[in-house]
């Protein structure tokens, strides 16, 4: 048979996964973290600098794999760079059991930038006259 992937098994991708959910609880909040020039996507070189340096993590010491390897398993539809979409697709049973329950309608509406837009009741008084 074949051997187990190391950017599956003990030691690969599961850990950083986990560390990252339990950390940031969502792959969003997570991707933001390791996307330190804040440009939406990553390439291998983007993702192991943002881990070190966004997000503090000594991937190496935590996986026992290289930053090949573990982008490898994030970039699973091969495009040679990496989303939150991406991220969050990677092991997502693990960002279930390990991260944050999705946060609901009201926490959503919360969160938007209202003072971008001038505030809340500028929005509404638009949304509604």
């Amino acid at each position: 048979g074949r051997a187990p992937s190391r950017a599956s098994g003990p030691g690969g991708v599961q850990p950083l996964i986990k560390l990252l959910a339990a950390h940031f609880g969502w792959p969003e909040v997570a991707f933001m973290s390791i996307d330190v020039h804040k440009q939406g996507r990553l390439t291998r070189e983007e993702f192991g600098l943002g881990l070190l340096l966004g997000a503090g993590v000594d991937f190496l010491r935590l996986t026992g794999v290289s930053v090949g390897t573990l982008f490898a398993a994030v970039d699973a539809r091969g495009l040679g760079h990496v989303t939150a979409r991406d991220l969050g697709g990677c092991c997502p049973g693990v960002w279930s059991e390990c991260g944050a329950d999705p946060p609901t309608r009201p926490e959503k509406l919360r969160s938007l930038p209202w003072a971008a837009a001038g505030g809340v009741d500028a929005v509404a008084t638009c949304w509604y006259s």
